[in-house]
């Protein structure tokens, strides 16, 4: 909690200095751009590509549906531990939204798969300013602050890209925070395995009213990346969900349960691929202590 405290409290100082490239201090600004390298199985993503032999234990065949996710809290580090936010551009694409305490992008084919395009919309960069200084860190946290979380995504004073139906829940468990979906054996068993990350063991009335207070399980890793010091402002980040899938079979699914892993408690598929998030993960009464992250590399 401090440490989201923090963050909120730099994040506003930022905003209120950032009218311009040097504030008069002295304190001049450097354009950052976060780039996202997007595969499948080392392969190039593709809205219902299929990947053959390339996914899951036993690997096996696999087809891509949904590839998209919500990324926030974008700063840099020193060596000494001081976090600096990027204050994000407004690109006029509304798949980046900077507030005064947080900020959120959009990445990976943000229209989703089932548009019927050839290509659909895509967006795998971050963009946007700090402070020049010498950091040794890229850090953002996998999903959406709970200030932002539960909002309504049908509401007229929700920012884009918080505003998209099909990213969402419901108020009370509020935004999938990735949805990477797909078809385990597309040629054969053809079974649904989805992996949607978000906040479970949310309290409040109903599915259609918001939670009061952070959720039991938040579901929100971050991730922190050495930069290196040629790319200090424009470092990559690799994503691939076939390294959060390599050790669970995609042809099946446990009756009873949600096609693939979607976070909720007792799931066996959920077993091998909530750590993989760096994330524990509660089953059978039993907690399975978190991994090495593997989706983002």
């Amino acid at each position: 909690m401090r440490t989201t405290k923090c963050f909120a409290a730099a994040m506003a100082a930022l905003v209120l200095v950032a009218c311009s490239d040097d504030d008069g201090d002295g304190m001049s600004t450097k354009a950052v751009t976060v780039t996202f390298e997007p595969t499948v199985a080392g392969q190039a993503p593709a809205c219902n590509g299929q990947y053959l032999a390339s996914v899951g234990d036993p690997v096996v065949d696999y087809q891509l549906v949904e590839y998209r996710w919500y990324a926030s809290d974008f700063h840099l580090r020193t060596a000494s531990g001081d976090a600096t936010p990027i204050l994000l551009d407004d690109r006029g694409d509304g798949l980046q939204y900077q507030g005064e305490t947080h900020n959120v992008s959009l990445l990976g084919f943000v229209s989703g798969c089932d548009t019927g395009d050839a290509e659909p919309a895509s967006n795998f960069t971050v963009t946007g300013t700090v402070p020049e200084d010498d950091y040794t860190e890229l850090c953002f946290t996998l999903g959406v602050p709970f200030d932002l979380n539960h909002s309504d995504p049908t509401a007229g004073d929700t920012p884009s890209p918080l505003n998209l139906p099909a990213m969402n829940w419901n108020w009370k468990g509020g935004r999938k925070f990735v949805r990477f979906d797909g078809f385990g054996d597309p040629s054969g068993v053809n079974n649904r395995f989805n992996l949607h990350l978000g906040s479970t063991g949310c309290d409040s009335a109903s599915a259609t009213e918001p939670p009061s207070e952070p959720c039991g399980a938040p579901n929100t890793p971050t991730y922190c990346f050495a930069l290196g010091a040629s790319a200090q402002y424009t470092p990559t980040v690799s994503v691939d969900p076939a390294r959060v899938l390599d050790e669970v079979d995609i042809r099946t699914n446990t009756e009873g349960t949600a096609a693939g892993c979607m976070s909720f408690i007792d799931d066996p598929e959920c077993e091998t691929i909530m750590p993989k998030y760096g994330l524990s993960y509660s089953l059978n009464g039993s907690t399975v202590p978190a991994g090495t992250p593997s989706l983002f590399q």
